[in-house]
This record gives structure tokens, sequence and C-alpha cells, in this order.
């Protein structure tokens, strides 16, 4: 069983820590401490999700996601799993960045290839990243991609830490600071953010195998619903707002669509509109749905016995062409 420590316990007030002021406890170190292990822990920025797409040889298909980061992440690892009926090579392209060459191999013999990059600049603006994988002589399937932040060992002032191999960094391993009042004082403003869940869920078809319809009935994307619960803050959480998009377009200038999420809150529709023919990221300011949190107090962590499940589904509204999506991902509202 977990607890949540709510986020006010690790805020203060540049007052009580101020140059010459007594210290009259050790709590407010303590705080600091906790503070410096949150800004510090890893997260889940686009959860594991398997595109099940194949790639013919010397074709290649690019993978998009949205996400809204957080301050203190400065690394960001990717993990591709890919295989091939007969051995070939794939060529991975990150953020435009060549990565990398790799050998893939059959199913049961895949290794995982994982790249690390680093962002250009910290900060909390929602953005997109792009996978491109070129197939080389034979078809490439690709199984999954991950990317995650990597945890912090030293939260530096010049941000310099790029963070730590994660299989070499264990749970609560103390997050070094030499000085815990400016660790604390400057990355306050970020504090409220730096538990966020980043990723939710995720999914991407690529540019080469986008999910389509041409039905004018709701239509599910997947087999089966999508379970995702938000994170219990406070006593009397039910339920979390999330963010989500949809990158799509449409076949032709008077084709229209609709992609529409249902939970237990209810639905919420993302329009594609008419004139929509280049993959666009919709809406332009991310829409929001609220999911149930999860519920402490029981050992499996569900609320009222079972899971938040979601059904995304597409529709066609308008039109004789067809409504194209390429990705949709979800992530904890900032």
């Amino acid at each position: 069983m977990t607890a949540t420590v709510p986020e006010s316990r690790v805020i203060l007030t540049g007052d009580e820590v101020r140059v010459s002021r007594s210290v009259r406890a050790g709590e407010w170190v303590h705080a600091v401490r906790l503070h410096n292990w949150n800004a510090g822990r890893p997260v889940m920025q686009v959860p594991a999700n398997s595109p099940k797409v194949t790639i013919a040889g010397s074709g290649n298909s690019t993978f998009p996601y949205r996400y809204a980061p957080r301050h203190q992440d400065t690394r960001y690892r990717y993990t591709i799993l890919m295989s091939a009926e007969t051995t070939t090579t794939a060529t991975v392209n990150i953020e435009s960045n060549d990565v990398g060459t790799v050998d893939v191999f059959s199913r049961k013999n895949m290794v995982p290839q994982i790249f690390d990059v680093e962002r250009s600049a910290q900060d909390t603006t929602e953005a997109e990243t792009l996978v491109n994988i070129t197939a080389g002589a034979s078809s490439v399937d690709v199984e999954s991609i991950m990317v995650e932040a990597l945890p912090r060992f030293l939260l530096a002032e010049d941000a310099n830490d790029l963070g730590a191999d994660r299989m070499k960094f264990w749970i609560r391993q103390a997050i070094s600071e030499r000085n815990f009042a400016n660790a604390l004082l400057d990355l306050q403003n970020n504090l409220r953010t730096s538990a966020r869940r980043c990723g939710c869920f995720a999914h991407s078809w690529g540019t080469g195998a986008p999910s389509t319809t041409t039905n004018a009935s709701y239509e599910n994307k997947f087999l089966d619903d999508v379970s995702i619960m938000g994170r219990h803050l406070f006593t009397g959480d039910t339920t979390r707002t999330l963010s989500w998009k949809v990158k799509a377009y449409n076949s032709d200038g008077t084709t229209a669509g609709n992609v529409r999420v249902t939970n237990d809150a209810g639905n919420t529709v993302i329009a594609v509109p008419a004139g929509t023919t280049t993959a666009t990221w919709l809406p332009a300011t991310a829409d929001t749905f609220e999911t149930d949190t999860e519920d402490p107090t029981q050992s499996d962590g569900l609320r009222g016995g079972t899971t938040d499940d979601h059904t995304f589904e597409a529709q066609r509204t308008a039109g004789s062409g067809t409504v194209n999506i390429e990705s949709l991902s979800v992530w904890e509202a900032p």
C-alpha cells in the first residue's frame, strides 16, 4: 500500500529560509530532500506502445507522439523493439538526428535498441517527438516504442546533470545536492509539476500506415478498451484532468471526421475538420477529459473495484473520402 504526500508539504517560502535566519528545526531540510528526490525521479514520457507496423525493405515510417515535459528533465531514453523475418538493419532518426543503424533479428532473438537524446532546453512547453525508422534490405516490424526521462542523481544549478542510467539507479536512491536551500529555491516554481505523470497513454500508427475510417458510425480504434487512472493527490480527489490530442488528416478537402474518447465521466470529441489534408495535431490547444483517480485505501488501487476504461473511436462526418489518424497521445494536464 502506498501513501501520497501532499505537494504543499514541500513548498516553502523564501522568508522561511532566507540568509541569516535561524533554522528552527530540521523539518525544512527533510522537505528539501523530498523535493530533490521528486525533482530527480524518472518519468515515462511516452508509455510503451505497440505500433505493430511492418516497414517494407528500404521503406520508412515516422511515428509521432505528443507530450508536455517536466522542467527538470534533461535527457530522454528511447527504447525501440524491432523484429524481422530475415536478419536485416534499420536506421533510426530521432528529432531529425540520425542516431544510428542497428541490426534487426527474428522475434525470438530481438534486442531492445536504446538511444539517449538530450533536450535542447529545459521547459514545460508541449511538444512533439518524432521517431523515424528506415528499413534495410528486408522488411522490419516495429514491435514497441517507449520514451522516458532519465532519473537525475545530481541537481546542479547549471543543469549539467543529464541523467543516470536507469539500470544503475535504484528506487528511492538519494538525490545529491551541494546546497539544499539553492536546490529548493531554484526549482520551487516547478515543484508542483515535478511528480506529474507526463505520459498516460500513447499510440502511433505511423505515417506509413495510419488508422483509417470511412464509417459514418463510430468504430473502435483498438481491439479493446484502454485502462487509464489518474494520480490521487489529496483526500477528496476522485478524478483527475488529462490532456489529449490526435494527429490526423482527411484524404480530400470535403471530408471531415471526429475522434472520441468515452470513459466513466462521459465522452469528449476532437473534430478533424474539412480542409485538414495534411497531418496536424488537433485541436490547437489540447482538449481535456476527466478520469478516475487511484484509491490509496484499496490494496489494488482501484476506485470502486474497477479500472476506468477508455474507448477511443473515430467516424467520418462529411464527404466521401477517408479520415486518417497517425497518432493519439494522452498526458496529465500541467
